[in-house]
């Protein structure tokens, strides 16, 4: 970088520049966060290997990583793209054990590219969520209390993948029609719950 870009990313320590390149894996570009204008991730922000601290029995088709990065095995990659095509950044992962050994499948990170506003905080129970202008889950997770959130179909629309804009627990959804192809596949995918449309 030149000592113009270092001087704007990395006003205090290198901690600032961390902060700041994970954010652009969770945050629509052109939105502020923490008084910062998101920008898009450079070339060389995207990571190129995950090194395992630990041994796991096998990996799921959707991982969510350190720093706000996520990765999808191919197969999952492919019935994003089918349903949303264009809609999402995707570049190669390789995933090694401890030893630097590749671990079975490929993986592809993602960056989710299409943001909503479709929850609707006043068709759900008050005792779900907190918050005024960005919401999250009150208190400790449960599953009734995800399962008690309400979204809007018109919002929604013929999208597959999104996060939303002022929901930030959870800020990960998918589609029925989605999440029936991954069924179908037979693919294992983080712990979800279904929400209530309108």
């Amino acid at each position: 970088m030149t000592e113009e870009e270092r001087a704007r990313i990395f006003p205090q320590h290198a901690g600032a520049y961390i902060s700041t390149v994970s954010r652009k894996f969770r945050h629509e570009i052109g939105t502020t966060f923490d008084h910062r204008v998101i920008e898009p991730l450079a070339p060389h922000e995207f990571p190129t290997e995950l090194r395992l601290e630990r041994t796991y029995g096998g990996l799921g088709d959707w991982l969510l990583l350190d720093y706000g990065v996520m990765a999808v095995e191919e197969g999952l990659k492919a019935l994003i793209e089918e349903l949303d095509p264009g809609a999402h950044r995707f570049w190669p992962l390789r995933i090694t054990t401890r030893k630097g050994q590749d671990v079975p499948g490929r993986y592809h990170g993602m960056v989710i590219d299409r943001f909503l506003e479709a929850f609707r905080p006043e068709e759900t129970s008050t005792k779900a969520f907190e918050g005024e202008d960005y919401y999250s889950i009150r208190g400790v997770w449960s599953k009734a209390k995800y399962t008690s959130l309400v979204m809007s179909k018109a919002a929604i629309g013929d999208a597959h993948v999104w996060r939303e804009r002022k929901l930030t627990d959870p800020n990960i959804f998918i589609s029925d029609a989605l999440m029936a192809a991954i069924d179908a596949a037979g693919m294992k995918i983080l712990p979800h719950y279904q929400t209530k449309t309108v």
